[in-house]
């Protein structure tokens, strides 16, 4: 999506630029909250303990005590409800055996997912009904079947150990299954933290822009769209779970039906900024290392500030043997230390432990690509939702001259989730905002 090296630059320079001073104070915040538990000399490695204990000072969260308020199955329910709503889809769970399905294990639930035909007209699916029966499947409208929904939410023995989703055809229908690792029920009950219900609607993020593709060929659903466009729809959906009223109605109590409160819901809106800074100068720079290590720039380091700097020959040779074949690892310590400001151990291996290096290719910055037009896509909805509370003018045959958030969401069904992979994402985009991308909403999360 991005096309070039020139525009990935640009993105991430000005992220960047952005976040320079939120980097410094969140840098600050750390240091002085780990002299405060007794850690003298703070390091990199300590960033994990202190920067948790730091949150729950600030914010007075303990996430752990949230989870009565999530339980897996409401969520579910709740999610589904939600964007069945928002883009016109039906759901309705299942029994494999009715349809000649196995699944592989009794945890695991399946869905059928129909089109709701009353709002949305598929255009491929109804091409095909045509095609196969004539003029009837013109003044019938049916909600046809669009995708089986599979979810497996349990660990076992020998289970793909994080969060994904998985998709397949099966006897011509698409079938989508979300694999992850939630807790197991107990004594029938299974509890969500926060985090989870954010990954289980990133997941599901991904699974819209599969099963609502509407295009010509199957291979051009949502899985097979540009590497920096792959997740915006996932991490778009995740903005729903810390939308104010939306927090309100999903939070409940599993025993008493209580709603989280007005304070609680505060701050975890708030802590959402919490380390924003720091946390988005790491993704930076992992990026910028994704890239410079694929380009061999960690070979390439000039040696002429050294050797102004060192005048014995002997050290100039040392200094020259580590710069023309500079380890990766010294490469990131050095850019960490420039861009946050903290030490790393020198004997850390963090590249080693980088998967993102194989298979994406330079493309981890995708993930910051995707966010800023994630954050841009949903500033769309938030705008509808304030139309809704505005007295909205109408024009002559009294209909609202403002989009209501179901128009929003019918429009990014079709543009975005319906277009996949048919056509070049910067038009999909485009289509969908009515202008180029802008950044602001994604400079205003920070």
């Amino acid at each position: 999506m991005a096309h070039n090296l020139n525009n990935v630059q640009d993105l991430l320079n000005k992220v960047k630029l952005n976040i320079k001073d939120k980097v410094k104070t969140d840098t600050k915040s750390l240091k002085d909250h780990a002299k405060s538990l007794d850690i003298k000399d703070f390091k990199y490695y300590d960033q994990a303990y202190v920067n948790t204990s730091l949150e729950e000072n600030t914010y007075n969260i303990d996430k752990e005590s949230l989870r009565p308020y999530f339980e897996t199955d409401r969520v579910i329910k709740y999610m589904l409800d939600l964007f069945g709503d928002l883009f016109a889809f039906k759901y309705e769970e299942i029994n494999a055996k009715d349809i000649d399905f196995k699944l592989w294990d009794t945890n695991v639930k399946i869905y059928k997912i129909l089109n709701d035909s009353k709002r949305y007209s598929l255009v491929n699916k109804n091409k095909n009904q045509q095609e196969s029966t004539g003029n009837k499947a013109k003044s019938k409208k049916v909600d046809e079947l669009i995708s089986y929904l599979i979810l497996d939410l349990y660990p076992r023995p020998g289970k793909y150990g994080h969060a994904a989703a998985f998709n397949t055809v099966e006897h011509g229908d698409k079938v989508i299954a979300l694999v992850c690792n939630f807790p197991s029920p107990r004594e029938g009950v299974s509890l969500l933290s926060l985090d989870e219900v954010e990954t289980l609607y990133h997941e599901f993020g991904h699974a819209t822009h599969f099963m609502l593709a509407d295009t010509e060929y199957s291979e051009h659903n949502g899985f097979h769209v540009a590497w920096d466009f792959v997740e915006t729809p996932s991490q778009m959906l995740e903005e729903w779970v810390y939308n104010e009223a939306e927090l309100k109605k999903l939070g409940r109590h599993y025993q008493t039906g209580e709603s989280l409160s007005e304070e609680t819901i505060k701050n975890i809106l708030n802590s959402r900024k919490y380390m924003s800074g720091y946390g988005w100068m790491r993704q930076i720079t992992m990026s910028q290392f994704d890239i410079d290590i694929h380009l061999n720039k960690h070979k390439k380091v000039s040696l002429q500030k050294n050797e102004k700097k060192e005048k014995d020959n002997k050290i100039k040779k040392k200094i020259k043997e580590e710069v023309d074949g500079m380890k990766v690892e010294k490469y990131y310590q050095n850019m960490l230390k420039k861009n946050i400001g903290l030490d790393i151990n020198e004997k850390s291996l963090f590249p080693a432990s980088f998967g993102h290096l194989d298979g994406y290719d330079a493309g981890y910055y995708s993930y910051l690509w995707a966010k800023v037009y994630a954050l841009d896509f949903y500033s769309i909805f938030e705008k509808a939702k304030k139309n809704k509370e505005k007295s909205l003018t109408k024009n002559k045959d009294n209909k609202s001259l403002l989009e209501s958030i179901n128009d929003v969401g019918l429009r990014y069904r079709k543009e975005v989730l319906g277009a996949g992979s048919s056509r070049d994402e910067l038009i999909t985009a485009k289509k969908f905002l009515g202008r180029p991308m802008k950044d602001k909403a994604f400079v205003k999360s920070l």
